[in-house]
């Protein structure tokens, strides 16, 4: 039997565990989470009457106190692997603890930041060319957030160019109140990210309301990539597209959390690990968005920022 456990099943937990109620029955499913109250044993409000033996927990709580819940679980179970939700940590104090702490338990780690795994992007990587400077430009929809869904950006950036020594410029414009997340920021504006290779990432605001577009330019190719995102695909199917050079078409599913998750899960029982990018990696983008992200807001609000209330 192997023990799957989910912590935090708010909205996108939920989406997880819809994926994990997919594996078959060698798969034995535990939800934490003390605000849910559900008549099902597979539903827990202590972090003690989780299974001892751990082979694999998603951490889906806020940002917030995800370091506080991470700490608790690895001290009193075993825990073999850990996926994190992102953004994972609100600080660079706060991620540099956990990085030590997963090392010290001998845990391999991951973040969910699955765009490198999506299918759209995976065509997107197969017909790259990084010959010459390349432009990246992320042209994002109305319901995107920078504060919680830049890092997915970033991340793709990094692994098509294999490049994660990178510098953002900060071209945010106002800090607002998160829609979503209560006692959270959000940003309007662009952001600039240069990497040492000379490549350059462009976040900026699209004329498309539903969806987000990637476009790729450099002396040898043109890609025009579309997530798929419409007014009416809310409970369907969504289908994105990649153009290369004007001409060829290829369209692509651009899959939900529902269907990933359980992706991650079978690939790290058969493999021992999973294509998702690591939490040493992942702190490789985290850390310069958070400095960026804190200094905007120390700006703003006339006093140094360490902690960003982001998630």
């Amino acid at each position: 039997m192997v023990n799957i456990v989910l912590i935090g099943c708010g909205r996108i937990g939920e989406r997880h565990l819809e994926s994990l109620l997919t594996l078959d029955q060698s798969f034995n499913i535990q939800v934490y989470d003390k605000f849910v109250k559900k008549d099902s044993d597979m539903f827990v409000n202590e972090i003690e009457n989780l299974t001892d033996d751990i082979d694999i927990c998603i951490v889906a709580t806020t940002a917030d106190v995800r370091k506080s819940i991470v700490e608790e679980l690895v001290s009193k179970k075993n825990v073999k692997h850990l996926i994190l939700e992102k953004v994972a940590f609100q600080s660079i104090k706060d991620f540099e603890s956990v990085i030590s702490l997963i090392e010290e338990k001998g845990i391999n780690c991951y973040v969910n930041c699955p765009l490198r795994l999506q299918p759209i992007y995976e065509k997107v990587n197969e017909l790259l060319e990084l010959n010459s400077k390349t432009d990246f430009t992320y042209e994002y929809s109305d319901d995107f957030k920078i504060s919680s869904s830049f890092i997915h950006i970033l991340d793709l950036f990094c692994f098509f160019c294999n490049d994660y020594d990178i510098y953002i410029y900060n071209n945010l414009k106002e800090v607002m109140s998160s829609t979503k997340h209560k006692g959270f920021v959000d940003f309007t504006g662009k952001l600039h990210v240069k990497n040492s290779s000379g490549h350059n990432l462009f976040l900026t605001k699209g004329t498309n309301k539903f969806t987000e577009v990637l476009q790729i330019h450099n002396d040898d190719i043109n890609i025009y990539a579309c997530e798929g995102g419409s007014e009416k695909e809310i409970d369907n199917d969504r289908i994105g597209k990649v153009i290369l050079n004007g001409k060829q078409t290829y369209k692509i599913p651009f899959l939900w959390q529902s269907h990933l998750t359980s992706q991650y899960i079978k690939q790290i029982m058969k493999n021992g690990d999973c294509d998702l990018p690591t939490l040493d990696e992942s702190f490789k983008t985290h850390k310069p968005m958070i400095n960026c992200f804190n200094e905007f807001l120390s700006e703003t609000k006339g006093k140094k920022i360490e902690k960003c209330p982001i998630t």
